[in-house]
This record gives structure tokens, sequence and C-alpha cells, in this order.
């Protein structure tokens, strides 16, 4: 998370501090950004302040803790009303991919969690890769489309005969072409291959 996702300075100079006895309050009262999760503290950019706990002061080991606290609260938030943040290194194959196999790619990686709110985001042989109690999806991008890979893909795919294909002892895949491939039959293969893992 970097200062900048949370808040916008009013203007690029520091605010002064109010006069007060701890000469810690800011005399200065910044708008919170817009879309910022409600009760979230957040940094002035250019000073160890922040708002709106103003006498939050960053060279205090123990604010600093509690401010962690509050972060993790926060962020508990966040995952709660929408996504669980995904790890750096899931992000940064995302971030190389580009055109329509993005699109796709990402809305995966979307959907993924959404049908699995349990699953863990990792890295596995190299593609993102969401676990349960043991591997379950993964999303491999080729230059025109991406296979959704299914761990125990060999137990699903006899009730989608021409949409799982593949011929490993377990491994099956499902080609994504298009963010129209994304329909109910594939939420409906996501959910068995879910299912069987929790099994």
């Amino acid at each position: 998370m970097t200062r900048s996702t949370w808040q916008k300075p009013m203007n690029s100079t520091c605010h002064q501090k109010s006069a007060s006895a701890s000469g810690s309050v800011c005399a200065t009262n910044l708008r919170i950004a817009k879309g910022r999760p409600k009760g979230l503290p957040f940094f002035h950019s250019h000073c160890d302040r922040i708002d709106p706990v103003c006498n939050v002061s960053l060279s205090n080991p123990l604010q600093v803790w509690l401010l962690g606290c509050l972060l993790a609260l926060g962020a508990g938030r966040v995952s709660m009303e929408g996504r669980m943040p995904l790890p750096m290194a899931v992000s940064a194959y995302f971030d190389k991919l580009s055109g329509p196999v993005q699109a796709i790619a990402l809305e995966l990686s979307h959907v993924i969690p959404q049908r699995g709110s349990t699953l863990i985001a990792t890295m596995a042989y190299g593609s993102p890769c969401w676990t349960g109690h043991d591997r379950v999806v993964s999303i491999v991008a080729h230059s025109k489309h991406c296979n959704l890979q299914f761990w125990q893909g060999a137990q699903l795919e006899s009730g989608f005969y021409g949409r799982i294909e593949g011929s490993g002892k377990a491994l099956r895949h499902v080609k994504v072409r298009k963010l129209d491939d994304i329909d109910d039959e594939l939420l409906d293969i996501i959910d068995r291959a879910i299912a069987l893992d929790a099994a």
C-alpha cells in the first residue's frame, strides 16, 4: 500500500502545527481521499503526521505499532467488502501481460476468489495458483488465450466433455480465448473443483 493510495494533499507545502501544549496536532484539515475505507488513518505525504488521528507521530514506536493494528483492521475490512489483495509475485505475473490476454487473466483472477473465498493465491510452476487443502486451479497465460488449469481436473471432465481438455494423470485445463468464455459452465467447473478439494 503506498501513501498516495489513501490520500491526496490539498497543497504541496507542509501544513503548520498548532501551538498546542503537545505541539503535535496539525492545524490543517486535509480531505480524505475518495475510495479510502472509512476509519482508516492515512499519511500526509509531506511530513510525518497522520490524519484523522493528527496527534500520532511516526517517531513514536508505540504509536507506530497502534497504527499498524489500525491498518490491519482496515485491510480486513477491505478484504471482506472486496477482494483479498494478491501477493506481489502474482500481481507481477499479471502486470507483465497485455491486451486481451491480460484482460482474460485478470477477470479469471477476480472470479476464482469470488467462487472460493478461502482459497489462497500463490505461485506454482511459474503461474498464479489458488490453493485450498491442495492446489485447485491455476491461470496460465499464452499468446492468444489463457488456460484455466484444474489440478484434479481428471475427476471433473466426465461431466464436461469437449470443454475440459488434457490427458495428464490428474491435471486438465479449459481454454479461455475471450471474456465471454467465462460463462456459467466454467463457473460450474470452478465450483466443482473447489468442492472436490474441500471434500
